[in-house]
């Protein structure tokens, strides 16, 4: 989790949602049973409330990080999984509150949200872009060529400790 410190004084609250919500509508949802509690914007809302200062909030579907936060001068910009718009008002609450780190016991209802809600991070592998060995200046395969010939190819024959002659002694020996 990544956590910057920064100390300020709160700022004023915002009125309106950020542009980072507004960019989520381009993003993949996964289909849950029941609709979601939270709009992107009231949630962004309800955590700023919360938290007692300003929060960017943005929207991923991370497979792995499923919150992150770092606290900047203008206010806190928070990373969310979007199953968190299915978080009970509780939650919510105990998220803004670890935000400003107020309370310690916030992180178990958290922890423990997120730990129930695992079943809804999606677990289907992603289609990643062939690989491109070549760019602009180098081509990393016939690279990767020329190094693997060279450092196959023999160095120096190093004779065997005492040379040729305690090899002859050993044998008339």
């Amino acid at each position: 989790m990544e956590k910057v410190v920064h100390t300020r004084a709160p700022g004023p609250l915002p009125q309106a949602p950020s542009r980072a919500v507004a960019r989520q509508a381009s993003q993949l949802s996964l289909a849950f049973e029941e609709p979601p509690r939270w709009e992107p914007a009231a949630l962004e809302r309800a955590v700023t409330r919360a938290a007692g200062r300003p929060v960017t909030l943005t929207l991923t579907e991370n497979r792995s990080v499923l919150l992150s936060f770092r606290r900047q001068p203008e206010g806190v910009r928070l990373r969310l999984h979007r199953m968190f718009l299915h978080a009970p008002e509780v939650v919510v609450t105990a998220l803004g509150r670890h935000l400003n780190r107020r309370s310690r016991c916030s992180d178990g209802e958290v922890r423990r949200f997120m730990n129930e809600n695992l079943h809804r991070v999606s677990s289907a592998p992603r289609q990643l872009p062939p690989l491109q060995s070549s760019g602009r200046c180098y081509d990393l395969r016939r690279s990767s060529r020329r190094s693997t010939r060279a450092s196959s190819a023999p160095r120096c024959r190093c004779p065997s400790p005492g040379g040729a002659a305690a090899a002859g002694r050993a044998a008339a020996g």
